[in-house]
């Protein structure tokens, strides 16, 4: 697994069982993650809305996954950025969380490093456990 997987599946609360990723897990859907993050059926025309906003800053491109080519997918700094401006309850909440995070590091608080640290072991472990 990912970093890329585990960042979000850590936002979604482990759901991310419908969110795919290329074969070499740099790139994931992006139209998976608008469906399960905006809570939408079709997250297409939300993707060409944002790609038609933001398309120079995704770092997307496209793939293919499961047999079905053309799908658009991001890098890990596409899939903030896509967070970002996405609709829904959930983004709205991603996006505080975030927020809060960057507000905490703007105004020094030197306690987000020991959780940065905890993170990473966190992770670490994830890894280690889905290569078994």
């Amino acid at each position: 697994m990912s970093t890329h997987l585990l960042l979000v599946q850590q936002i979604l609360n482990g759901s991310t069982k419908n969110i795919r990723m290329s074969k070499d897990k740099k790139l994931i859907s992006a139209l998976d993650v608008i469906k399960v993050v905006s809570e939408i059926e079709n997250p297409l025309p939300t993707w060409n809305e944002v790609l038609n906003q933001h398309g120079d800053e995704l770092n997307w491109e496209s793939v293919i996954l499961d047999g079905q080519p053309n799908v658009p997918c991001v890098n890990a700094e596409g899939l903030i950025i896509l967070l970002m401006v996405i609709p829904g309850k959930k983004a709205d909440e991603i996006r505080s969380a975030f927020a809060n995070i960057l507000g905490r590091i703007e105004g020094g608080d030197t306690t987000v490093i020991d959780e940065v640290k905890a993170n990473n072991e966190y992770f670490e472990q994830l890894e280690k456990l889905s290569n078994e």
